[in-house]
């Protein structure tokens, strides 16, 4: 789940329940972190989607300017997870270099800088993002080049990959309850991790996700009322 079809299709955000996978999979979800979606469970609209997901999670997704607001229902579960997979983008990019921080047990930090490939300049930005966990995760880990580095919930701690980046990203664990909700918030700049902060920091700083799914309504609902037919 991302920001796909725009400049900033990253980070790529999965909630998983049971066994970890690290690769995205094939598209007819026979292996990796894909999961089937349930149709009839769908609604897309410019302010909110919501789907559930085979794996039992319902998911809810709406956003500000630069930040997207995550929410996932999760079944009842010892292990349920929240991916970052910072190996992914757009087709049409390669990653040259990606960098995570973990900065305490609510907060991930990090970058991709991105090459375009020729002719399709859209798509060629660096991507720095912020993001803000609702409650403390109980452990994370990273993985590299499919290694697995688990690490305790000690904050800052730092991963670097260069050289064409494909197979690197973090999860964070939760044991959840049945029904019980997890959100995220993510912001992105193309200037630096600090402005992605500010950028949080300004446009959701708390955790209402009705509000700001309501306050993204409404400024749609602006910008479709200055269409002239």
């Amino acid at each position: 789940m991302n920001t796909e079809y725009n400049s900033y299709m990253n980070p790529v955000i999965m909630p998983v329940v049971g066994a970890l996978e690290t690769k995205s999979g094939d598209a007819d979800n026979s292996n990796g972190y894909r999961v089937e979606r349930d149709p009839a469970s769908e609604t897309a609209k410019p302010h909110y989607y919501t789907v559930r997901l085979k794996n039992g999670v319902k998911a809810e997704i709406t956003a500000t300017k630069h930040v997207g607001f995550h929410r996932y229902t999760f079944p009842k579960a010892f292990s349920s997870k929240i991916l970052l997979d910072l190996g992914v983008t757009h087709k049409h990019s390669k990653i040259n270099e990606a960098w995570v921080e973990i900065v305490d047990c609510n907060t991930i930090e990090g970058y991709q800088k991105l090459k375009l490939i020729p002719s399709f300049n859209y798509y060629g930005n660096d991507v720095y993002f912020a993001a803000k966990f609702d409650r403390p995760f109980r452990y994370f880990a990273v993985w590299k080049d499919g290694k697995f580095y688990k690490i305790d919930t000690t904050p800052i701690r730092r991963f670097e990959k260069t050289g064409g980046v494909t197979d690197f990203g973090i999860f964070v664990d939760y044991p959840t309850k049945e029904n019980e909700q997890i959100q995220v918030k993510v912001a992105i700049s193309n200037k630096s991790i600090e402005d992605a902060r500010q950028k949080l920091a300004a446009e959701a700083p708390g955790w209402n996700f009705d509000l700001v799914k309501d306050k993204c309504q409404d400024a749609w609902g602006d910008m479709f009322e200055k269409i002239q037919v």
